[in-house]
């Protein structure tokens, strides 16, 4: 008696007809979920008194600088290998952003304009336009000659890809300070953890801000306007974001816990994650629905 396998009878399905590619914002969601958990776990281990041994700072503190990396490294570039159409340049994206942070953003911003000497100076307006058109303006144009030199225009197929390259360009970029930053002085992991997560925070959403930019550049290229807009968007919520933390960090707080403003400043970079990450999710979507519309008015 012949058997038939199932799998040659059953129809492939849709889903994978239509989307062949890896969905980026369920993984943006997992690593960012991880990376926020385990830094309130060392806060949580802080507020009931457990009081980590002073030898397993340095080594806890170089693990998460190096957890952001190794989450997309997990949920990012290995389960892109495992989708019908990959994309291809992730890693050298990655690569060349910890590069570039390393030989040109570190030294430019802490060497050469040393930002955080004058501009704790002055006041909260000054403070925050320094930051933005001094730390957001070197970084974000570096990570956006980064995306046109290693991916424009050949690898966006869609839109998102102008999301997870930036993502791999973001992790990248921040990895390289984050490992500047454990690197001098091994702070205590809460505090640690708390300026990692807000080290990518400020990287990741700038950094998709002037992605879509860029999509629309390339699928709508009457939109050429918008890039230098989102530009410009992105280097505000850097002067923001930074502003706003240094004001958190040098207020008083207390809150049962051996550093309170550590705290504030990781829910800060939660609530400048979440709320516009939501936003940019949703304008992606807006736009791909335009599309689509525009496609099939065309067709009838």
């Amino acid at each position: 008696m012949v058997r038939y396998s199932t799998r040659l009878l059953t129809p492939p399905r849709e889903e994978e007809e239509i989307y062949p590619y890896r969905r980026v914002w369920p993984s943006l969601i997992i690593e960012m979920a991880l990376l926020f958990g385990a830094a309130a776990v060392f806060f949580a281990l802080d507020f009931v008194g457990f009081a980590l041994p002073e030898p397993v700072n340095a080594p806890l503190s170089t693990g998460l600088a190096l957890l952001p990396a190794g989450l997309w490294a997990i949920f990012s570039l290995w389960r892109e290998q495992h989708v019908v159409q990959p994309r291809r340049r992730l890693l050298i994206v990655f690569v060349v952003s910890a590069l570039a942070a390393n030989a040109l953003g570190v030294p430019l911003l802490d060497q050469t304009l040393d930002v955080t000497a004058w501009l704790s100076l002055t006041d909260t307006v000054e403070r925050l336009l320094g930051y933005a058109f001094t730390m957001g303006a070197v970084q974000e144009l570096i990570k956006y000659l980064i995306l046109r030199w290693t991916i424009w225009p050949d690898d966006l197929r869609t839109r998102l890809d102008a999301v997870a390259y930036a993502a791999a360009c973001a992790v990248g970029y921040a990895t390289v300070i984050n490992l500047h930053f454990v690197l001098d002085g091994f702070p205590p992991p809460d505090v640690a953890a708390s300026r990692i997560c807000f080290t990518v925070t400020m990287h990741l959403v700038p950094t998709c801000i002037v992605s879509y930019g860029l999509a629309q550049l390339r699928f709508s290229p009457t939109s050429f306007v918008l890039l230098p807009f989102t530009m410009l968007l992105a280097l505000l919520f850097t002067g923001v974001g930074t502003a706003v933390r240094a004001g958190l960090i040098n207020a008083g707080f207390s809150l049962g816990i051996s550093t309170p403003n550590a705290l504030f400043a990781l829910a800060l970079a939660f609530i400048l994650l979440v709320a516009p990450m939501t936003s940019i999710a949703f304008i992606y979507v807006a736009a791909e629905r335009r599309q689509q519309e525009s496609e099939m008015g065309g067709d009838v």
